[in-house]
């Protein structure tokens, strides 16, 4: 076999034979032949947009039980030749898409012999087609279907039904000119196989494309019940605040982590949980903390836009804080307050308050964090325009009247941004100044305290304390270390 010559996808379902050494014009031929088959292939994309809940339509190939490999490339020369037959003819069929041209008109031109197409004529003739605009007849087997040979060629390039039009009416019913003549010719008989092998290829659905494409179709609505089910468990645990990972997340670890478990729960019950853990590869389970973190920024970013959609066309309050977490990172913590419609006909509204989330800090300055706080609220899709309050504490880099935060933001991008302290804050300094200034509320405040140490720093002191409650009929209430 010649190695420069293109295998198709044809190959792989025909059994090759032995051929002769072929003349340039045979093998020109057989070039022809390829090129067919590649644009046959080529106007199919294999990479298609479907719905999951629609049947996928694919192309077909021709069952290799039925259709010898002659006729196999007969049809694809048909299919790639097209209508190149008839020259500029357009009211005929155009390729071997089209159905055939079958007009039926009241009347129909009459010659010089004062005689004209019949529509009668179609009745046991599908292969028979008319063109209004040549006055004359064609063959629709021929003109897509048909495939020279060296026998045949000159009868087919003087045959009026494939390049001018058949138009001696007089002659159509004649068995030895008209339409019978033709359908005994050998190029006719070759066009009509041909065409019955290509409906038969059209018409298949037991074909290899198919069946493999149904089965993509169906693995990918699997995987999609799956991973339905994945988040849903992340999801859970992080409404309730639970850690998703384990320290030890192997197979035999009796506690592998809070997500793992309630999976390995469920699946007792459900039968897709059941299929990630017995039917996926060790490689494709949607289990691993990096598609876990996937699923969560996901989520997160559904939330935000929800959060969104409910914030727009409305004004809205921002509040922000920083702090230190447990790893000594600071974090600006970004929160926007809101009124939402509780009713239809927006009489009941209520104040909704949204965490948009937390921002990594590396540098502490107000520019700095004005910056931050201006990209948080623009990544999630907020107009800064409609903020209508800014809320702080009391420090200068967020409450600076020339060159904090609130002033910054009010100046750059919320021109109607008033700066409210936040009451919190102030509470805590009002309640330290008046202990320092009334001594009655400071040594209150120190017997407190005391007392509630008293009661706490050892369990029998706090035992005691739950049976004085139960003895005096008082609401049970538990002390904790402060």
């Amino acid at each position: 076999m010649d190695n420069g010559k293109r295998k198709t996808l044809d190959s792989f379902f025909f059994l090759s034979t032995q051929k002769k050494s072929k003349s340039p014009h045979e093998q020109s031929n057989d070039a022809d032949n390829e090129n067919a088959i590649t644009q046959s292939f080529d106007s199919h994309p294999s990479r298609v947009t479907f719905d999951i809940n629609e049947p996928v339509e694919t192309p077909s190939i021709m069952s290799s039980q039925n259709i010898n490999s002659e006729n196999q490339k007969n049809v694809q020369h048909a299919e790639k030749n097209n209508n190149k037959t008839i020259g500029d003819v357009v009211d005929v069929s155009i390729s071997c898409q089209d159905p055939p041209a079958q007009p039926k008109l009241s009347s129909y031109p009459k010659n010089h012999e004062n005689r004209s197409f019949v529509a009668k004529w179609y009745d046991g003739r599908p292969w028979l087609e008319y063109s209004i605009e040549k006055d004359g007849s064609y063959c629709y087997y021929c003109r897509h279907f048909g495939v020279p040979t060296s026998s045949s060629n000159k009868k087919t390039q003087t045959d009026g039904f494939i390049n001018n039009g058949f138009k001696n009416w007089k002659k159509a019913l004649d068995k030895s000119k008209g339409f019978d003549q033709h359908l005994k010719r050998y190029g006719h008989i070759l066009a009509a196989s041909n065409y019955a092998a290509y409906q038969q290829r059209e018409q298949s659905q037991s074909n290899v494309i198919h069946m493999l494409e149904n089965g993509r179709v169906e693995q990918i609505r699997r995987n999609r019940q799956r991973l339905m089910k994945i988040a849903s468990a992340l999801l859970l645990c992080a409404k309730q605040g639970i850690g998703i990972r384990g320290h030890d997340e192997r197979e035999i670890s009796q506690n592998r982590s809070n997500f793992l478990e309630i999976l390995q729960w469920a699946s007792s019950t459900d039968p897709i949980v059941k299929s990630i853990f017995e039917d996926n590869t060790g490689n494709s389970t949607y289990l691993s903390p990096r598609v876990q973190n996937e699923l969560i920024k996901i989520m997160a970013e559904h939330t935000k836009r929800q959060i969104t959609e409910s914030i727009k066309g409305n004004v809205f309050s921002l509040l922000a804080d920083e702090s230190r977490d447990t790893s000594g990172h600071e974090q600006l913590s970004i929160v926007v307050r809101v009124v939402v419609p509780i009713s239809t006909n927006g009489n009941k509204n209520v104040i909704q308050e949204y965490f948009l989330g937390l921002v990594r800090l590396h540098e502490f300055d107000a520019p700095t964090l004005s910056d931050e706080i201006a990209n948080c609220l623009i990544k999630c899709g907020i107009e800064l325009k409609s903020c209508i309050s800014q809320c702080y504490d009391g420090a200068s880099v967020m409450s600076g009247k020339c060159a904090g935060i609130q002033s910054i933001l009010r100046k750059n991008h919320m021109p109607n941004g008033i700066y409210i302290h936040c009451h919190a804050h102030k509470l805590n300094p009002v309640i330290g100044d008046v202990s320092k200034i009334v001594k009655y509320i400071n040594e209150f405040y120190q017997i407190v305290s005391k007392i509630h140490s008293y009661f706490t720093s050892s369990s029998v002191t706090n035992e005691y304390y739950q049976i004085a409650q139960q003895k005096l009929a008082l609401r049970r209430s538990f002390l904790e270390e402060l």
